[in-house]
């Protein structure tokens, strides 16, 4: 996969995405088509001020294809909503948005995800690892879905992201 920075954009192209994918920051503007989802997940002004990521994923002709929230733990980065639009799911948004955060933040980043055997194989594909829960079974897998640190013992905070 490449990355062409331009204009506040960073275009990721490649084989693991579908069609080019520009992933920007959120603006104000983006805020009632974010929370127009169909899980009914919100973000608030509020959130999206103490934000450490929030993110939407755009085709070449600037339409918004989906977005991910990551909010900043201290010793860790929680993604905590990951949305693509049913008509855009299976081209790559997805995998786009967690590329780039993965680049831009070298600390561990934990799903705050629903254990669900669907989703299970998802976020494995897209890069995260799973470590059982106590409770962990085959069709109810629990724990911990998460990408560990780049560089283990690194703080969270923005000033020591890679760049």
């Amino acid at each position: 996969m490449t990355a062409r920075p331009m204009a506040g954009l960073t275009w990721l192209e490649g084989e693991d995405t579908r069609m080019p994918v520009a992933i920007r920051e959120a603006t104000a503007a983006d805020r009632a088509w974010i929370n127009s989802n169909d899980r009914d997940w919100t973000v608030t002004d509020q959130d999206m001020a103490y934000a450490l990521a929030l993110n939407v994923a755009t085709d070449e002709h600037g339409v918004r294809l989906g977005w991910m929230y990551v909010v900043d733990m201290l010793d860790h980065a929680v993604l905590m909503y990951l949305y693509v639009e049913p008509q855009h799911r299976g081209r790559g948004a997805a995998r786009a948005l967690v590329k780039h955060l993965f680049a831009d933040y070298a600390g561990e980043i934990t799903v705050a995800w629903d254990p669900d055997t669907d989703l299970f194989d998802m976020w494995q594909r897209l890069g995260f690892q799973h470590q059982p829960g106590e409770h962990d079974r085959p069709t109810e897998p629990t724990g911990k879905m998460f990408r560990p640190a780049r560089n283990p013992g690194a703080p969270s905070d923005p000033e020591h992201r890679d760049r």
